[in-house]
């Protein structure tokens, strides 16, 4: 079965999670909006460690620097299916943006 998710990012450098509650994939799909920063702007995503809160899509002090994986505006990165007992909980996928209202559309795969 496929389902299919947007996420804003409200506020650059306040990273926005996927689900809120348990949202287990075999894949994933994430998508940044073409007309993100003027079709220019890019979404940052990264996971976050369970055990100890630290996100891996910050955005860094003075100039913005962002860790994470970085798509473009238009462009869209894929999370394979991990196969075997491994899934992806989309509670721990964030993204983030460098400027205010960025999107997202996503699609994730059950097995």
């Amino acid at each position: 079965m496929i389902h299919s998710g947007t996420a804003t990012v409200v506020t650059s450098g306040t990273p926005v999670a996927l689900a809120s509650t348990r949202t287990m994939a075999g894949w994933l799909t994430i998508h940044a909006n073409a007309a993100n920063g003027g079709g220019t702007g890019y979404v940052y995503v990264g996971g976050i460690d369970p055990t100890t809160g630290v996100c891996a899509v910050t955005k860094g002090t003075g100039a913005k620097t962002y860790i994470g994986h970085p798509i473009v505006a238009g462009d869209w990165v894929s999370f394979r299916e991990l196969g075997g007992p491994a899934y992806i909980d989309l509670r721990y996928i964030y993204v983030d943006s460098g400027g205010d209202g960025y999107k997202i559309t996503f699609n994730w795969g059950e097995r």
